[in-house]
């Protein structure tokens, strides 16, 4: 178990920044003790709820790397297949919790048992590039052997970046560069740019579905851009420029961020799901046809995602030192739509998919509330607050219903961790695993960490103007 530190260590830069450019919004005075508290409140559920319960509990000790699959309270699944992106997403999260709290020593002690197993399991020494999945010995999955996503190679760059930093282990800068210029090569689109996620084992695109054989569900984006792998690879380049400064990692974070924010993202403030390799976008009509009764593949409104790249953009922004008015006006299009439309007036927290039925009027689809939207909504809320503080829509009001959202529907008090959705929309997942492949700790912990720093920071913001 690990404890939670007496002292605060230093601020990320990116909230300092945050907070210097909201004196061009406001030079109001503002309490501080709230902001004090509320960091407070949520520094203790981190280390008592996010970090106590899953740390070092998924350590495997006997093959290395993470074990991937536990039951509601927290038992050992007998499945214990070994993912990329759940390996990366909790090497990145022990990477990231040791920059802020580097008297833990077992954050990064735990993030190289992650790292050797990553290097030695997962890189695919014959053909470059990372397995999409091992098994718990760390042997190649047959069945997914002949198919890699850069959406997986992305998360591993993020984690080996992030490793990186705070390790300045030579290896894992030589296997972060190994892995972007793997994607560089094979999954980068010389001609109209961006990446293409679908890739054989050797790396060259999978560009048409028919005929294509997949273990994974997605069959039919096939061959297409989307938004889900694009706003991860822009988070992967922003964290990768920041330890190796290179002249083509920085083409490429730019590359991707204006077509994230000048491409992706519709008049009305929302991402659009699919494209063609030239970035025209793929009809509603052939999405929803094709879908059927699969909602995810349909022509649909993300509200998780969405918020979740107000943060990305912004943050890829500052490393880019790209100030331009363009993207303020992008994020606030984002975080304003999201609380427009996809936000609950009766309960709170935000809605997983909605759909416009005409230019004008959309419906929710899906009124779910996964785990790892509320808190990146949270996030976002907070870094509007700072750019926004007299916004009349009001954040920082927002902000707190989405903390007492998160705190009252998807915090288990009693066995630790975070269900998967909700119980006031899915009370069902009272009794769903509580981690598996796709459930780690990288957006709650960024998400908490972010918001505990930021809070900190607008205190003393708030102390040194009177």
């Amino acid at each position: 178990m690990y404890n939670l530190p007496r002292s605060q260590t230093a601020l990320a830069i990116i909230f300092i920044l945050i907070v210097n450019l909201s004196c061009k919004y406001s030079s109001e005075p503002q309490d501080n003790s709230n902001y004090i508290s509320m960091a407070d409140t949520l520094e203790s559920s981190l280390f008592s709820e996010i970090i106590g319960p899953w740390y070092p509990l998924v350590i495997d000790t006997v093959y290395g790397g993470y074990l991937s699959n536990f039951s509601y309270d927290w038992q050992q699944l007998p499945d214990q297949d070994k993912y990329l992106v759940y390996e990366a997403r909790h090497i990145w999260t022990l990477s990231f919790l040791f920059s802020h709290y580097p008297e833990n020593k077992e954050f990064l002690s735990n993030a190289k048992h992650g790292f050797l197993f990553l290097k030695d399991n997962l890189w695919d020494v014959e053909f470059g590039g990372f397995y999409y999945a091992v098994d718990q010995a760390g042997i190649p999955l047959e069945k997914m052997l002949h198919e890699k996503r850069v959406y997986g190679q992305a998360f591993a760059i993020y984690a080996l970046s992030e490793y990186y930093k705070v390790s300045q282990n030579l290896d894992a800068l030589d296997l972060v560069k190994k892995a972007f210029e793997w994607i560089e090569e094979n999954s980068h689109d010389k001609e109209y740019g961006g990446y293409f996620e679908s890739l054989n084992r050797d790396g060259s695109p999978v560009l048409d579905s028919i005929g294509y054989k997949t273990t994974l569900n997605d069959k039919l984006a096939i061959g297409l851009k989307d938004y889900n792998s694009s706003i991860h690879i822009l988070e992967a380049l922003t964290s990768l420029y920041q330890v190796w400064p290179d002249k083509l990692v920085k083409e490429r974070l730019n590359e991707m961020f204006l077509i994230i924010r000048d491409t992706m993202i519709t008049e009305k403030g929302y991402l659009i799901q699919y494209f063609y390799a030239n970035w025209e976008r793929v009809p509603a009509n052939i999405l929803d046809n094709n879908a059927g009764d699969n909602s995810w593949f349909s022509e649909h409104v993300t509200f998780g995602h969405d918020i979740e790249t107000t943060f990305l953009l912004y943050e890829a922004a500052e490393i880019l030192d790209n100030h331009d008015d363009e993207t303020g006006i992008i994020i606030k299009k984002l975080t304003d739509h999201t609380l427009n439309k996809g936000w609950d007036i009766a309960n709170g927290g935000i809605y997983d998919k909605g759909k416009y039925i005409n230019s004008d009027s959309l419906i929710i689809i899906d009124e779910k509330k996964a785990w790892w939207s509320q808190i990146e909504g949270l996030n976002s809320l907070l870094l509007m607050h700072s750019l926004y503080p007299d916004d009349q829509i009001d954040y920082y009001h927002y902000f707190n219903n989405q903390w007492n959202y998160i705190n009252h529907n998807l915090i288990d008090h009693e066995f630790g961790g975070w269900y998967g959705q909700g119980l006031d929309k899915s009370p069902e997942s009272k009794n769903s695993q509580k981690a598996h492949a796709w459930k780690t700790t990288y957006h709650n912990t960024r998400g908490m960490v972010n918001c505990i720093n930021h809070l900190r920071e607008l205190a003393s913001v708030t102390d040194t103007h009177p």
